[in-house]
């Protein structure tokens, strides 16, 4: 799994008491697709990885936000993507189960886009600087989070932990409702 950080900033370090947060969905770029609740990764949307590795299949996917300024007010867009162009499966392990698993790495990268959002439209007045620090923490937070998903799935080995994960991801995505 691929993490990136793509972080575009306009201006200086400005105090700043007027801002808008929000979550942007209007990629256009192919290589990429947005999260969308209602919409799954199908295995059409990786490429086949024809080396040996340990790994069924790789997920990359972004967190990524935007700062503009226009006067005191600052709009922060925030979004989430699946990188197809970095994304690959081992052509034996396309199965459901495994899609499963790799749909879950991009729901928590979704869930972690909005924890980002909510820390940010807790802030009473938000600077470059502390948009940057709260998107590190969110960033090693995230990190984290996906490396304790696989290493308690096991890489989705272990069928009994991948169902509790699952549903513990699913619970959380419910829960933005």
């Amino acid at each position: 799994m691929t993490k990136l950080l793509i972080v575009s900033l306009v201006g200086l370090l400005n105090f700043n008491p007027a801002f808008n947060v929000k979550y942007f969905n209007a990629n256009k770029k192919s290589i990429h697709i947005n999260y969308e609740l209602s919409k799954k990764l199908t295995w059409s949307d990786y490429k086949i990885y024809n080396g040996n590795r340990r790994e069924a299949a790789l997920t990359a996917t972004e967190i990524s936000y935007h700062v503009t300024q226009v006067g005191d007010q600052m709009n922060v867009t925030v979004s989430c993507v699946f990188d197809k162009s970095k994304s690959n499966v081992v052509k034996r392990y396309k199965n459901d189960y495994i899609l499963n698993h790799e749909q879950k790495h991009f729901d928590i990268s979704y869930l972690f886009a909005m924890k980002f959002i909510n820390e940010l439209k807790k802030q009473s007045s938000l600077t470059y600087e502390i948009i940057d620090e709260i998107y590190n923490n969110i960033f090693i937070e995230w990190n984290a989070f996906q490396n304790k998903y696989d290493e308690e799935t096991k890489n989705s080995v272990s069928k009994e932990m991948q169902s509790i994960w699952d549903k513990k991801i699913i619970d959380q995505l419910n829960s933005l409702n």
